[in-house]
């Protein structure tokens, strides 16, 4: 399993989830608002979603890898420890700039993988 290297560094601005992801009036966050508040996130209480991201990139596999001008992004597919209990399968975006650890850039919802045959 490929995971993102020093994910126990991984680093989210609170930005990032006060303004952009919980914020159900941001024009551009497409519903992802309404998405996390499915289950069981919310503004009040942003933290939440802070440490679970932190969570989902240190537990699941890395499924996109692309070298940019500006670092390295992994995209991290699946389960987000969620507090209702249901932990759904989203996509992450992280950057790796040199000398940093990860960096949290977006998320957005997924779809469960299918089993093996």
């Amino acid at each position: 399993m490929t995971t993102v290297p020093n994910a126990s560094g991984a680093i989210v601005a609170p930005a990032k989830v006060q303004t952009f992801l919980l914020n159900e009036s941001h024009a551009g966050n497409r519903g992802r608002a309404e998405f996390f508040l499915l289950f069981g996130f919310n503004a009040a209480r942003w933290e939440a979603l802070c440490d679970a991201l932190v969570a989902h990139v240190a537990a699941n596999q890395v499924v996109e890898i692309e070298t940019t001008q500006h670092g390295t992004n992994y995209t991290v597919r699946c389960s987000l420890p969620s507090p209702d209990g249901r932990d759904p399968c989203i996509f992450t975006v992280w950057t790796i700039e040199p000398s940093r650890g990860p960096k949290f850039v977006t998320a957005f919802p997924g779809t469960p993988p299918r089993p093996t045959p």
